[in-house]
């Protein structure tokens, strides 16, 4: 019985397109909406040497007043324990963000609660986003 389940699950594995133990050949990108400007969410700021990384999506943007920007949101565990780091990549016709969730570094030897929150995070563009359209890597 167990055979046959292992058999099916890999088999199932293959019929999408996966290799067992192999990486999907590239990122996806998703187009997540624009909205207006908010100030309600707790505010996330980038770091860099967050620990145990992972892939954190997000669903609206907003593009910064005034400045060359845009905040996104998010949902994410508390900033007393988790911070996010964002990796942009801009071209002339687009702006892709992949964002990234992990622990502080002063909070990975402590208990966490399990609370989560609605975040947002600023990042500073090299340029105002403009007509680009925003994309989230994932």
């Amino acid at each position: 019985m167990r055979v046959a389940l292992i058999a099916a699950m890999a088999g199932s594995l293959f019929t999408i397109g996966l290799t067992p133990g192999v990486a999907s050949a590239a990122p996806t990108t998703t187009e997540p909406i624009e909205r207006p400007l908010s100030s309600t969410e707790v505010q996330f700021a980038d770091r860099p040497d967050i620990v145990d990384t992972e892939p954190l999506l997000f669903d609206a943007w907003s593009p910064l007043d005034g400045a060359a920007g845009i905040r996104v949101y998010f949902l994410s565990g508390t900033p007393a324990c988790y911070g996010v780091k964002a990796v942009t990549t801009e071209t002339a016709d687009a702006v892709t963000v992949e964002l990234q969730s992990g622990l502080l570094p002063e909070a990975a030897d402590r208990m966490c609660t399990a609370k989560a929150v609605l975040g947002a995070t600023d990042i500073t563009l090299d340029a105002p986003v403009g007509d680009r359209r925003v994309f989230m890597a994932s």
